[in-house]
């Protein structure tokens, strides 16, 4: 049973969106690039685990969890009967070792200390059992779900945290049990209690320094020929509906101004007033829940983001959503 299922990380919503309307600079691509990789190597964890199967097992996936005074993140908790294993993915490649209890990439030192990470989230479950005068057993795996990783390793100790891609199956299958207990929904019931929103991202863009506008999802070009219905990219040829423009806008600004209002105008202003009002008003009350203030009315996105919307919307809009070349 999934009681959480894994989204885009919203601070990879963020900088996905950022990156799209500002040069990045050298450091804001390492970032993106580690968070894709990151998020790849937990969906690749996630499809092995449905392989596996999860029946008579609660799983948690992308969590936050609040013990004490301190907030811990969960790539993946798996509970089972009277045991919590915290399962703590790492989507390394190339080559990596752990020696005299320092990590390494190649040669160089890595500051990132998996093993550190692992037992700090498992004194958190800890820390959350004995608040709750449970009994249960708290256990983790460090997971490194890339094929493309080799690792030395010379503490047996830590080894045996460790699960490598060629192992990762047949460890999950090995969590099968005989059905979900009370014992296993309780547990998962005091965890659940204890989630919370990631408290450490919270930032808003300045849209001084976004370039505004419509952009082609295939190759990112601004360079559009927008018509009534559809727009062309003028770079690659692909043509794409201004419904689905508008959806991207809409998740592109949920993403890059979490915490402000989002009005007719603000929304006009980021997709460079490329929208005539009467369409963007009907796609604000298709997509959007809309709220009154007395004074101003503002909108909120129903959806997590763009591929949500675009995969719970029925497709018999004329305005079809998706991508075509008109080469």
């Amino acid at each position: 049973m999934i009681l959480t299922e894994r989204k885009v990380p919203f601070e990879l919503m963020y900088i996905r969106a950022f990156s799209r309307r500002v040069e990045m600079d050298l450091k804001g691509r390492r970032m993106l690039s580690v968070l894709e990789s990151g998020y790849e190597g937990e969906q690749q964890y996630d499809k092995i685990l449905e392989a596996a199967g999860h029946e008579g097992l609660i799983v948690f996936r992308d969590i936050y969890v609040k013990a004490g005074d301190a907030v811990a993140q969960f790539d993946s908790i798996i509970i089972d009967g009277n045991s919590v294993t915290v399962n703590e993915i790492k989507n390394y490649s190339g080559f990596y070792s752990y020696v005299d209890g320092q990590w390494f990439s190649g040669k160089f030192e890595v500051t990132e200390d998996a093993i550190s990470q692992l037992k700090l989230a498992m004194g958190k479950l800890k820390k959350i059992r004995y608040d709750a005068k449970m009994n249960f057993d708290v256990r983790g795996k460090i997971i490194f779900p890339n094929l493309d990783l080799q690792f030395d390793c010379d503490d047996e100790r830590a080894r045996s945290m460790v699960v490598m891609r060629n192992q990762l199956k047949e460890y999950l299958e090995s969590f099968r049990s005989g059905g979900i207990s009370e014992q296993s929904k309780e547990i998962a019931r005091v965890i659940y209690r204890k989630i919370i929103e990631n408290p450490y991202f919270d930032k808003t863009a300045d849209i001084t320094v976004l370039r505004c506008g419509l952009y082609c999802i295939s190759c990112g070009s601004f360079d559009l020929d927008i018509q009534k219905y559809y727009a062309y990219c003028m770079q690659c040829k692909c043509r794409e509906s201004k419904e689905s423009h508008i959806i991207r806008g809409l998740s592109d600004f949920k993403a890059l101004f979490r915490h402000d209002k989002m009005t007719r105008q603000k929304l006009q202003v980021l997709l460079g007033d490329q929208v005539s009002e009467r369409m963007l008003q009907r796609m604000l009350k298709k997509y959007c829940e809309t709220f009154s203030t007395g004074v101003s009315i503002y909108y909120k996105f129903k959806y997590y983001d763009y591929d949500d919307a675009v995969n719970k919307e029925p497709r018999n809009s004329k305005y079809h959503l998706g991508l075509k070349l008109f080469k």
